[in-house]
């Protein structure tokens, strides 16, 4: 290798590096910030903000999160609160022995007629999740332990968010004292009951 792509290589190595570290930090957030965001977890949302706002405020979360991962919320002492599970799985692309149902369901999957409809949704979720299957890269023998995993993770983050609510249960005053002290006992929006 000349000079050049030496530090053609460096460059690159560094910024994934820098993109390594962004990643890392990405999905952990103070809960005042969070709390910016608590309109999307609240089912009132939808009577007191228009379409535009809630569309506006999901691509601001869409640009801060990985919603690939789970979201970590802390309070200002760096004392984890709770996890918000990773709200989708990532999907494989769909393997090309399968685009004969994905062009089908592009086709029928509207139709008036109930199975043609029927058949063309059947076919294209048949294919989402063959082409799941390998999840080997990710630790997983087989697509099912990967979902089961994530169940799991699931269950482990709603116990601890309920144990820390429990240990919290001083009322606060004010979302500004929420913010300061952690106490999310009564945030609305912040619940799994």
């Amino acid at each position: 290798m000349d000079a050049s792509e030496n530090h053609n290589q460096r460059m690159i190595e560094e910024l994934a590096s820098e993109l390594k570290k962004l990643e890392d930090v990405q999905n952990k957030v103070r809960i005042d910030e969070f709390l910016i965001y608590k309109d999307l977890f609240t089912s009132t949302s939808v009577d007191t903000l228009s379409r535009k706002e809630i569309v506006e405020l999901s691509a601001r979360f869409f640009g801060r999160f990985n919603v690939y991962k789970a979201i970590e919320v802390y309070d200002n002492n760096d004392k984890l609160l709770f996890k918000i599970p990773q709200l989708f799985v990532p999907i494989n692309n769909v393997e090309g022995k399968y685009l004969s149902a994905v062009d089908r369901f592009r086709t029928e999957g509207t139709s008036e007629i109930p199975k043609y409809s029927a058949e063309a949704t059947q076919g294209l979720l048949g294919a989402i999740m063959k082409s799941q299957q390998n999840v080997t890269q990710k630790g997983f023998s087989s697509f099912r332990e990967y979902i089961k995993s994530l169940t799991q993770e699931y269950n482990n983050d709603v116990e601890l968010f309920s144990k820390f609510k429990s240990e919290n249960s001083e009322e606060p005053e004010s979302e500004k004292e929420i913010e300061q002290s952690g106490n999310i006992s009564d945030v609305e929006g912040l619940s799994w009951g």
